[in-house]
């Protein structure tokens, strides 16, 4: 217990002076001049300054030129896409032409079936004058020959069922 009381009264004394010393010493720093730091932070920040303009100034027409080559590539980039794009296109418009031929082609091929099928009105009525004219030549013969009769009457009936197959086709058709 001595010790705590011995230990106690040496802080209180302590800082007893320490506080006597600073109240008499303070009118005595007030009359100092100020003093230079270690070192000179204002010289510093000056020397910084001044470097990194003349370093920004010198940099600057290469700071330039580099935009210009980024600049350029950007534009050869695009160029070369344009490029492509517009090879695309070509390439898409043969494709769809050759299919707009293909596509008049069969069309063309289906109107050639369909005329080749349908005669034409002249034909058609040389073609059933002939046939007309057929059929009187069997009947003729029916009556000349009575034994070929039956064979006759069948040779008649297909054609007239030719006849009348052609006649229905016609009907059914849609309009070339």
């Amino acid at each position: 217990m001595n010790f705590e009381i011995i230990a106690g009264i040496i802080l209180v004394v302590s800082f007893l002076i320490i506080i006597w010393l600073v109240l008499k010493k303070i009118p005595e720093l007030k009359t100092l001049p100020p003093r230079e730091y270690f070192l000179p932070i204002k010289k510093i920040k000056n020397n910084i300054k001044k470097k990194t303009i003349l370093y920004w100034k010198s940099k600057v027409p290469n700071f330039y030129t580099f935009l210009q080559n980024v600049i350029y590539k950007i534009r050869d980039f695009i160029v070369k896409v344009d490029n492509k794009m517009l090879d695309w296109l070509l390439k898409l418009r043969k494709k769809t032409d050759k299919g707009k031929d293909e596509l008049d082609d069969y069309w063309k091929d289906i109107k050639k079936g369909l005329k080749k099928k349908i005669p034409s009105k002249e034909k058609n009525i040389s073609d059933k004058s002939n046939q007309f004219s057929a059929l009187n030549n069997i009947e003729n013969k029916n009556n000349d020959n009575l034994d070929k009769n039956i064979e006759l009457d069948k040779e008649l009936e297909e054609l007239q069922s030719k006849i009348e197959k052609e006649e229905s086709d016609k009907i059914n058709l849609p309009p070339a």
